[in-house]
């Protein structure tokens, strides 16, 4: 029965039997209130969170005063998901997103319920996140060079995942995982490096860094000190200076190592100080390597070389000059010295006369005493080598300048429009040659022009008294004249046969050059047909010439005639030549005509260069109309040459047979007398009329 009341009962149990007789036994009961169970939730705690998807365990217990361990009757419940299941224990992984009041309840065996709750909210995964520390972006790094890869990887749910990170390149694929990776085989190019990571709910994160790997470039050297060619005087300090630069080591100048090709090694860093450098021509290199290997270099040549002493040059006065007494004389100099430089203003001059005269790069004196000094200018270098240089210089009373005049001859006939030639000396015993100050006139014409060497075609018809005068320094004067007549003149005409115009010449081959010229008062000319070319200058005379032009290109070929009174008349063809180009060739010395005495001293001298042979001038060949060969070379020196008037002819062949002359005009009177004079110029026309093809000329050369 289940209506006992509480408390506690004793129980009878009573029985009589048919006779009357009864029997009984008896037992205590208490009759108790009912206990509901208890129930207890061992997890999760209350107030977790917990990402969806992620397994949840529910873990409780239940026991009842009356019933005992009820745990296996447990239910489980969410309000929001509703009923979850039974049972002590349940792992969920389908929990909804939200706040759950989970509860476990159970119910006794007499009704009674008991049960407990715990608050679990359950959240959406996050990605985790990565971030790449090393390399920079848009890093440049050397090929070989090796490249650490450094990155951390966090995830809200799993915390730490640096150590699961994975790293790929957009060139070489994957290239390893962890936190941190060293690679010194990435290839050359633009890389997009990558590290991602991917939690334990396979949610995934990554960064990313653009990397470049360059291939290595060689160190730079640049010497500063020395200077390439420069000479060094044997024992003087020599600083060697020099800065090496890598694009991937950056400065490396304390790194350089220098080397002599005389003496080796020499020692290491960007600047040294050598004062034991060997004699000789040094080259010096600067050598440089960078930490992957690669060298650069740079050299510079260097001599040293023994003491020398210094170099002194007077320019004035000039050797053997005359001056008069009180007129005043410059002293000029200069002096240099290999070691120690300009010396001029370290000058001394002194007289073999007069004695010391000052000192200085210019002095000017006019208190030398009467008679032939030698002046000494002399310098000391810094290493006590003493240089000097000496000219003889007269001091004498002035006297009057002599004028000797060759053209023109007295009563000679000239055609209006003739090239009339005026042609004089002047020398003065003080102020030496004054031919360059003649000064021409004409009674007819007036002034006519200044020097030597005067062509004048546009004098008056008529008788003319031509006068030359010449003043020297000191204001004493000289004249002669001359008697001529101008009278009418017609040109002549000229004419080239072959070859004809615009004709293609080899270089090289013979070309025929034919003319005729005739003059309605000296009648055939053709003999004195003079040929030139704008490409070789003169080709030589008459009617008929065999030449192989020069240089390449397009030439005009000139023939030109003069009559006997100086009227020309030209004409010209066309012809282009191919293939080698001849020498040029251009007289320094003598500048232009000059008059000389038979025992002075001509000084030849000229350029000459070929463009496949380069510098030619030491091979330039000197003869004289008169006297023949003269000798080789340039400058060359010549005295004693005969009297007269000399066509010098400069003449150069290049490697290939292409030569190139040049003329000038050298007058050797004989004293009072024309006759050196015109016998020159009898012997010039002769040597014109010579002239074969090959030789060259340019007017005015």
């Amino acid at each position: 029965m289940s209506t006992l009341s509480l408390g506690t009962h004793v129980l009878t149990a009573a029985v009589t039997d048919a006779l009357g007789l009864s029997g009984s036994d008896a037992r205590s009961l208490t009759i108790v209130a009912n206990a509901a169970p208890n129930v207890s939730i061992a997890a999760p705690l209350d107030g977790a969170t917990v990402v969806e998807g992620t397994s949840v365990d529910l873990i409780a217990s239940a026991s009842d005063a009356e019933d005992g361990d009820l745990t296996p009757t447990i239910a489980w419940s969410s309000s929001l998901d509703g009923p979850l299941g039974s049972g002590g224990a349940l792992s969920l992984s389908t929990l909804s997103l939200g706040s759950h009041v989970l509860t476990a309840a159970v119910t006794d065996a007499l009704g009674l319920s008991g049960s407990d709750a715990r608050t679990l909210t359950i959240v959406a995964n996050a990605a985790p996140t990565v971030s790449i520390a090393a390399p920079l972006d848009g890093a440049t790094v050397v090929e070989g060079t090796s490249v650490d890869l450094i990155a951390s990887a966090d995830d809200a749910e799993d915390g730490d995942l640096s150590a699961s990170i994975t790293w790929s390149s957009s060139l070489d694929g994957p290239l390893g995982s962890g936190g941190a990776l060293s690679l010194s085989t990435l290839s050359l190019g633009s890389h997009v490096l990558t590290a991602a990571v991917t939690d334990a709910l396979g949610l995934s994160g990554s960064d990313a860094r653009t990397l470049t790997i360059v291939a290595n470039a060689a160190p730079t050297v640049s010497i500063a000190a020395p200077l390439d060619g420069a000479t060094v005087v044997e024992g003087t300090s020599v600083d060697l200076i020099a800065s090496a630069d890598d694009a991937e080591d950056g400065d490396l100048s304390a790194s350089i190592t220098w080397s002599s090709s005389l003496d080796g090694p020499l020692g290491s860093g960007g600047a040294l100080s050598l004062s034991t450098l060997s004699l000789g021509t040094h080259v010096l290199t600067a050598t440089v390597t960078d930490a992957l290997g690669l060298s650069g270099n740079d050299v510079r040549t260097l001599t040293i070389v023994a003491n020398d002493p210094p170099a002194v040059s007077i320019a004035a006065p000039l050797d053997g000059a005359t001056v008069v007494e009180g007129t005043s004389v410059d002293l000029i100099a200069s002096a240099s010295d290999p070691e120690d430089g300009d010396l001029t203003p370290s000058i001394t001059w002194s007289s073999s006369l007069d004695g010391p005269l000052g000192s200085g790069g210019a002095l000017s004196l006019s208190t030398l005493s009467l008679g032939s000094h030698v002046l000494t200018a002399a310098v000391t270098d810094a290493l006590a080598a003493v240089g000097s240089a000496q000219v003889t210089l007269s001091i004498v009373e002035n006297a009057s300048p002599t004028l000797t005049v060759y053209d023109p001859s007295p009563g000679a006939i000239y055609a209006e429009g003739d090239a009339v030639p005026f042609a004089a000396t002047a020398m003065d015993s003080e102020d030496g040659n004054l031919s360059a100050a003649i000064q021409w006139s004409s009674n007819v014409d007036g002034g006519l022009g200044v020097g030597s060497i005067l062509t004048r075609d546009d004098l008056s018809p008529g008788a003319h008294t031509l006068t030359a005068s010449v003043t020297d320094s000191l204001r004493a004067t000289a004249i002669r004249q001359t008697l001529i007549t101008i009278v009418p003149n017609a040109a002549p005409i000229v004419t080239i046969d072959t070859p004809p115009n615009g004709a293609l010449v080899t270089l090289g081959s013979d070309v025929d050059l034919n003319g005729s010229a005739v003059d309605a008062e000296d009648g055939d000319l053709s003999a004195a047909i003079v040929w030139l070319s704008s490409g070789s200058g003169y080709l030589g005379t008459g009617p008929h010439l065999s030449i192989a032009p020069s240089p390449i290109g397009n030439q005009t070929i000139t023939a030109i005639v003069v009559d006997r009174r100086g009227l020309p008349d030209t004409a010209q063809i066309s012809i282009s030549v191919v293939a080698n180009a001849a020498p040029t060739l251009t007289i320094t010395s003598p500048p232009g005509y000059v008059e000389i005495t038979a025992v002075d001293p001509l000084t030849l001298a000229a350029m000459a260069s070929d463009a496949e042979d380069g510098d030619l001038s030491a091979s330039v060949r000197w003869t004289s109309n008169r006297d023949g060969q003269l000798g080789t070379g340039s400058p060359l020196s010549v005295d004693g040459l005969s009297v007269g008037l000399h066509a010098i002819t400069a003449s150069v062949t290049d490697s290939l047979g292409a030569t190139r002359t040049a003329q000038r005009a050298v007058s050797v009177p004989e004293s009072g007398t024309l006759a050196g004079w015109a016998a020159g110029l009898i012997g010039l026309a002769g040597l014109a009329r010579r002239r074969r093809a090959a030789t060259s000329w340019t007017p005015g050369a």
